[in-house]
């Protein structure tokens, strides 16, 4: 069974930078006075990496298109990744879902996150798209670094059987225009069998301000495939990614 989730980030930049491969990262928002915000952010990658669960799944230039729109207490998310060479791999699919911000306090944020995952490889929405659950947890011990971590449920309503747990650790630092992060992944096998882990570091250079409402960023991202239950299900593919980013908002 193919472990589910994105491209996203949405990524370990900023959300604000584009660079974010986690789509659904609202935990590093910049705070809004506005009653509502909307940003739409476009990526060109150099491959197709899931940022939740920590996998290269494709060489070839993967496109993505993310938009947000976000009220005071919760948020909504469509986000849709192309293979620009070949539209039957992994990374062909959409995802949509809606999000809350509980924020415990001025350092520890706990958002959950729920969406239905459309695998495209031939239709709009092809055999093994299923509802996933995600909940992040981010505590900003600095002004500058934080620490998370995002748990992922996935197949829990039509392919319960074969659910898979994943979660994602990352730390993250992020100043003036340097977003840096260390990310470690683990596939538990406590829901089924499969079982792997994988590492990668991210760096991009981020918030470059062409408007008052248009950003670039550019980066990359490296992924160690370290320990896997199953190399023809999660080969160890390792690998380096570069983004290119543009971000609306």
């Amino acid at each position: 069974m193919r472990t589910l989730l994105v491209a996203s980030a949405f990524t370990i930049a900023l959300p604000a930078s584009g660079m974010d491969l986690d789509v659904t990262d609202t935990t590093r928002l910049t705070v809004v006075e506005k009653t509502s915000n909307v940003r739409l952010n476009a990526r060109l990658h150099s491959a197709g990496l899931f940022a939740y669960s920590g996998r290269i799944v494709c060489n070839n230039p993967v496109a993505d298109l993310n938009f947000t729109y976000e009220r005071k207490s919760w948020g909504y998310m469509f986000f849709k990744a192309e293979d620009l060479k070949d539209g039957r791999t992994d990374i062909n699919f959409a995802l949509t879902g809606f999000y809350t911000n509980i924020h415990v306090s001025k350092k520890l944020t706990i958002t959950p996150f729920v969406a239905f995952r459309m695998e495209q490889t031939t239709k709009v929405a092809d055999k093994g798209s299923d509802a996933i659950f995600i909940i992040t947890t981010a505590y900003r011990f600095h002004h500058d670094w934080i620490l998370d971590n995002s748990s992922l449920l996935s197949n829990i309503m039509l392919e319960k059987k074969d659910i898979d747990w994943i979660n994602r650790f990352r730390l993250l630092y992020s100043h003036k225009h340097i977003d840096a992060g260390l990310m470690v992944w683990n596939n538990t096998k406590v829901l089924n069998h499969d079982h792997y882990v994988s590492g990668g570091m991210n760096i991009a250079y981020s918030r470059i301000k062409l408007s008052d409402h248009l950003l670039l960023s550019a980066g990359m991202t490296g992924i160690v495939m370290m320990t896997t239950s199953d190399t023809s299900e999660f080969p160890k593919t390792n690998g380096l990614m570069f983004t290119l980013a543009a971000t609306l908002h």
